[in-house]
């Protein structure tokens, strides 16, 4: 029995892409699929008498639940209620909205813990592959299925050249340019560290060079300056703590410099047409006083509901944008306060804002373990893992990735990685003081 359970155990990996494709799409019958990850526990338990690994955050996302939960009875705004189906009959019963809402944080913790077990037990490398592919696909669609904007319109003579595909079922209309810069802002310096390694088969290192070259087109194309900057800063750090000093260094800093100097010329309008330019740098003042007044009303709000926010994922309801508008959002869908930090603080008031800034703190405990105590290959996940959240912390300064929404799963998946490699690492220290102590 205990041999069976741990042979359905590597299964795991499949059961979480299953799952984020469940959870991409807006029904809300989809968190009866989370139900699935109840046999993986008792399995665990059978296979190696324990359901959880130990890490750093798990106390973190214990006090988020029992927010979540609190949020739920407390906060001031509320969607109502929503039907569900159970699966395999007719029958269907209301619960409330927000229950629904803390499907998407189940499912990120479900990937988390996953990938933490996947690692303790098989090595990190099958997990890496897994990574790639993430990292291929999101590329792809980026490249594909975006909905270029103004900003882009000097790298038409590049976009032109692309394939167009944006009536896909997985994304109706196309992608908007911040929010999948957004996702890549976590995979563009994952994969461009990861891929410092000499990983065997080779081909794992060509498939990390290759995405994170597209993962890096598909950035400069959409021109979200905030995930650039968030990744030219990531990117800069691994430069410095990755590659030895001497020519490879100078080539990386040479290319770093390279980009810098092309967003200039783009962010500066320069060489632009007079009347291009004039449009663009309107649009730019205009974009830069709408987030201001964003961050205003969430200040407002965060004064006014401090313990709560206004309910998770109720920053865009109508009625929380008539009582703290924006300008021209009155009538239009504003999807978040354009700040993460702000958003979950709206969402889920300064307890929730504090647990957030808390699983960043353990993030990067454990990046910091992993720097001290890894071998080479553990140090470069260490690193890689960690410039992925500082490149996103960032961007989100200024955008947002909200916890409820649907590329959501990559923050958890990144963290998945880190921490599956903390616990491998303290494993691997623990067994080897052991076998120095009985020696």
């Amino acid at each position: 029995m205990n041999q069976l359970a741990r042979q359905l155990l590597i299964l795991e990996p499949i059961l979480i892409l299953y799952l984020i494709y469940i959870f991409w799409f807006p029904d809300s019958n989809r968190v009866w699929s989370l139900a699935l990850a109840l046999p993986l526990l008792v399995l665990r338990w059978i296979a190696y008498g324990r359901f959880l690994s130990a890490t750093p955050l798990n106390g973190f996302l214990l006090i988020f639940l029992t927010l979540a939960l609190f949020n739920i009875f407390f906060a001031p705004y509320s969607r109502g209620n929503t039907t569900l189906t159970v699966p395999f009959s007719n029958t269907t019963f209301s619960v409330p909205w927000a229950w629904v809402m803390i499907g998407r944080p189940l499912l990120g913790m479900i990937i988390y813990f996953v990938l933490v077990e996947h690692i303790r037990h098989y090595g990190v490398k099958s997990s890496l592959v897994l990574t790639v592919l993430l990292g291929a696909i999101v590329a792809g669609l980026a490249l594909v299925a975006t909905q270029w904007n103004a900003k882009s319109i000097r790298l038409a003579f590049i976009i032109d050249m692309l394939p167009e595909a944006r009536d896909l079922s997985i994304a109706p209309g196309g992608f908007n340019a911040n929010e999948i810069a957004g996702a890549m802002a976590w995979l563009a310096p994952l994969t461009g560290a990861l891929a410092l390694y000499r990983w065997r088969p080779r081909i794992l290192q060509a498939g990390m060079i290759v995405t994170f070259v597209a993962l890096m087109l598909a950035l400069f194309l959409g021109q979200s300056r905030l995930a650039l900057g968030g990744v030219f800063v990531a990117l800069t750090g691994i430069v410095i703590l990755l590659i030895r000093r001497g020519y490879k260094q100078w080539l990386a800093f040479a290319g770093l410099l390279l980009l810098a100097v092309a967003e200039g010329v783009l962010v500066f309008n320069i060489g632009a047409p007079p009347a291009q330019a004039e449009r663009l740098e309107t649009r730019d003042e205009i974009t830069v006083n709408r987030r201001l007044e964003m961050w205003e009303q969430a200040g407002r709000i965060m004064i006014d509901y401090p313990l709560t926010g206004v309910g998770m994922n109720m920053y865009r309801d109508a009625r929380v944008r008539a009582d703290y508008p924006v300008t021209t959002y009155e009538r239009r869908v504003l999807p978040h306060a354009h700040n993460e930090f702000f958003q979950i603080a709206t969402d889920m008031g300064i307890p929730g804002l504090l647990v957030f800034i808390g699983i960043y703190g353990a993030a990067a405990y454990m990046v910091w373990q992993c720097w001290q105590s890894g071998n080479d290959a553990a140090r470069i996940v260490g690193v890689a893992t960690g410039a992925a959240l500082l490149a996103h912390a960032l961007y989100g300064l200024g955008d947002a990735v909200a916890l409820w929404d649907r590329f959501a799963f990559v923050f958890w998946w990144v963290l998945g990685i880190l921490g599956g490699q903390y616990v491998r690492l303290r494993q691997d220290n623990v067994s080897h003081e052991a076998s120095v102590i009985s020696n």
